[in-house]
């Protein structure tokens, strides 16, 4: 017996994980830092200058290492 992973899911359902999309998407500009800071302490939000996205209200980080075949 090989260790390929398709040897072990023979017979077994298919699976399919959608996409999961945001209920709305929103594009915030702020002119300065102080305003970013603003914003952040206003909604309790953490964000800096890099952060691309962000969940509101902020959700923990996926455990998705947990979830692959060993």
């Amino acid at each position: 017996m090989t260790n390929d992973p398709k040897d072990h899911w023979v017979n077994m359902p298919d699976f399919e994980q959608e996409k999961q999309k945001p209920f709305a998407c929103v594009n915030l500009r702020f002119e300065t830092e102080f305003d970013l800071l603003e914003f952040c302490q206003r909604t309790d939000i953490k964000l800096t200058a890099k952060t691309k996205s962000a969940w509101f209200p902020e959700r923990p980080p996926s455990d998705v290492g947990s979830k692959r075949w060993k």
